[in-house]
């Protein structure tokens, strides 16, 4: 599980989604949210986060490749919604 501000950036970031990337959890922090998505996925995935956050839709769920600090690919299910009050 991370947060993201509307800029892509994280604020949050569980251990779980730290080790998968293979990440110190301080250093996490730093990453932009796009930064840990495959090369070949940030374009659209990027986009659907502008969507989510623009209120187009209300939230995305999909498999995708998380690209590890070392560079390997590990994949993972993950969704993009904005958070609620409720």
């Amino acid at each position: 599980m991370a947060i993201v501000d509307a800029r892509g950036v994280f604020t949050y970031a569980n251990e779980a989604l730290c080790q998968m990337g293979g990440y110190d959890e301080r250093y996490f922090h730093r990453l932009n949210f796009a930064e840990t998505l495959h090369p070949d996925d940030r374009a659209l995935r990027m986009d659907v986060f502008r969507q989510v956050l623009a209120g187009e839709i209300g939230s995305y769920v999909s498999e995708r490749r998380l690209l590890r600090k070392d560079g390997s690919i590990r994949w993972g299910r993950g969704s993009v919604m904005l958070p609620s009050d409720q």
